[in-house]
């Protein structure tokens, strides 16, 4: 590592078992405090695990919140680093983790020396997991390379294949990605689902606003003599055009108030997809309610405005 850290450019580098958002499969394990809380589980808290060197956590920028980060003197015990998520489950009172001792569901047993910063490990949709992290041990293989440079990281790729190589040139340097790249590909996924949904959710409104327009013309159709008797009773052009769309708006509003209390039941569903939005966001509501609603007087004004064009002699004397 010393070699990679000593190329030019290079601010930080560390290894680490997988890169956040980088679309591993979750790895967990129980662990259990050491003596066990009374509000913590016999079996321990499930959470996930990653192998990282001091480094890497620098490199990332988790930050660390209390303690230390791993050192050389940690080769002569077993230490591990949590998230603070993971401390306030394995804690729930409160206590200080720092210096307490856990026991894995591998059967082995780990001093807590640091607490740092949650991050989200698998998707951007879902909040941070806690994390517990151990040091790399002897001969291990497969971890990932992580640097921070101040050139732009596409371009230090041919720079970092080349020093790998005279480092060793039988190790394999493949999967070189920017974390931009790593964001843009975990994103990639909802963003689809959020334009096939935006798509669908379109074509209803045209088509619904297209029915209540058709309903509300053949209701003015139907009505022209009960239009032509108002007028000629003195009705105003406005008091017609209210009474052509009166029905349309209504079925509107009973339709839109029984769709939203519908979508407020189901929001639970739409979990998985948001990204920091509630389901049941008021603003989001209010927004489909509004345009909803102004779909829909659109859709009865146009039919409705021709009750006012009715011509109450012609009306009357074909009927």
């Amino acid at each position: 590592m010393s070699e990679i850290r000593a190329l030019p450019g290079v601010v930080s580098a560390g290894v680490t078992s997988s890169v956040p958002l980088g679309g591993l499969s979750y790895t967990g394990m129980p662990i259990t405090p050491m003596p066990r809380p009374a509000d913590v589980p016999e079996q321990g808290i499930q959470a996930a695990w990653r192998i990282v060197t001091t480094e890497y956590l620098q490199t990332i920028r988790i930050p660390l919140k209390r303690g230390r980060l791993f050192d050389v003197t940690d080769s002569q015990r077993p230490a591990i680093v949590l998230s603070e998520r993971l401390e306030r489950s394995l804690w729930p009172d409160g206590s200080d983790a720092l210096d307490r001792q856990v026991k894995l569901g591998n059967g082995f047993t780990y001093t807590v020396i640091g607490i740092v910063g949650d991050t989200r490990l698998e998707n951007l949709r879902t909040e941070p997991s806690g994390t517990m992290y151990f040091q790399p041990f002897e001969g291990m293989r497969g971890l990932n390379l992580v640097i921070r440079t101040t050139a732009a990281p596409a371009e230090f790729a041919s720079t970092l294949r080349a020093a790998v190589k005279r480092i060793d040139p039988n190790q394999p340097v493949f999967n070189v990605r920017t974390m931009d790249a790593i964001l843009e590909s975990n994103a990639e996924r909802p963003r689809v689902q959020t334009t096939l949904l935006s798509s669908f959710a379109a074509l209803a409104l045209l088509l619904g606003a297209i029915g209540v327009a058709g309903v509300v013309s053949y209701t003015v159709e139907r009505r022209n003599k009960d239009l032509a008797v108002r007028m000629t009773l003195g009705a105003t052009p406005f008091q017609a055009m209210y009474n052509a769309a009166r029905d349309g708006l209504l079925a509107s509003g009973v339709g839109l108030a029984l769709g939203l209390f519908c979508a407020w039941g189901l929001n639970q569903g739409l979990d998985s997809l948001l990204f920091q939005v509630r389901p049941d966001d008021p603003t989001t509501f209010i927004g489909v309610a509004v345009t909803l609603l102004t779909v829909a007087v659109v859709a009865c004004w146009l039919p409705a405005r021709r009750a006012t064009r009715i011509d109450p002699a012609t009306v009357l004397k074909r009927e």
